[in-house]
């Protein structure tokens, strides 16, 4: 099986566009394409495929010997039938993963503003994901966030900024100036204009900022001079890792 990598990519749609890449791409022999992106460009990319059927471009059989592969897989594999529950996963188990997820983090706290102690005068901004198509999570990830850092931070003010609620995010920026650390939590900031502005606006507002960049690195670059705890992801494990650091726990490189 191959699968092809996001179709809006800046290499293929500057060039391509997503609806001509994706019916080279089948031609190429991809199996599996993913053309991210809004539900108009999604179906442009469908409709792209579907023109490039009724005009002979592509074959029926191209999809016919995809459906094969994928058969085959779902036998080699035996996902045909319901798959058995997970073992319990041990504490030591849990630990070796989470001490795992501590090295993975890189740290730059050329302020010294880590560790923090819990009766720190916290103000966490957490800027949600905006949700590009319809099958996208919005806030799950957010929430286990937000839960992980009021377990340490106990007395933490923690704001979850909506992608349109924009008297909110006003409202954020104005409280930073207030408050002795403020920590703030990117999504893919480099590709959302938003957040992009909110991590500037902040470094200009406060000496005291850390920014945890909780899939992007490239969000980083926003805020020059401020601490940084990259995860390189949002998975449960690393956003745990990242909140330990935070607070002096756990080892990281």
């Amino acid at each position: 099986m191959i699968v092809s990598d996001a179709l809006d990519m800046g290499a293929i749609a500057d060039r391509y566009g997503a609806p001509q890449a994706a019916v080279l791409a089948k031609q190429a022999g991809i199996d599996l394409l993913i053309p991210m992106g809004d539900p108009v460009n999604q179906a442009a990319t469908a409709g792209a495929l579907l023109a490039a059927l009724e005009s002979g471009r592509l074959q029926v059989a191209d999809f016919q010997a995809t459906a094969r592969r994928m058969d085959a897989l779902r036998h080699t594999y035996e996902l045909d039938r319901p798959t058995s529950p997970p073992p319990p996963i041990s504490s030591a188990q849990t630990q070796a993963a989470l001490d795992l997820a501590c090295t993975c983090l890189t740290i730059d706290d050329e302020p010294g503003l880590l560790p923090l102690v819990p009766a720190t005068d916290l103000l966490v901004i957490d800027c949600l994901q905006p949700r590009f198509n319809n099958v996208e999570e919005a806030v799950a990830r957010a929430d286990l966030l937000r839960g992980m850092v009021l377990e340490t931070f106990p007395g933490v003010r923690y704001t979850a900024l909506l992608p349109a609620d924009e008297p909110a995010w006003a409202a954020a920026l104005a409280e930073a100036h207030a408050a002795a650390v403020t920590v703030l939590i990117t999504r893919n900031a480099v590709f959302v204009e938003r957040q992009a502005r909110l991590a500037c606006d902040l470094r200009a507002a406060t000496d005291r900022l850390i920014h945890l960049a909780v899939r992007s690195s490239a969000d980083a670059a926003l805020t020059p001079g401020a601490t940084h705890v990259l995860t390189y992801g949002d998975q449960p494990l690393g956003l745990w890792a990242a909140v330990e650091r935070l607070a002096g726990v756990g080892r990281s490189q």
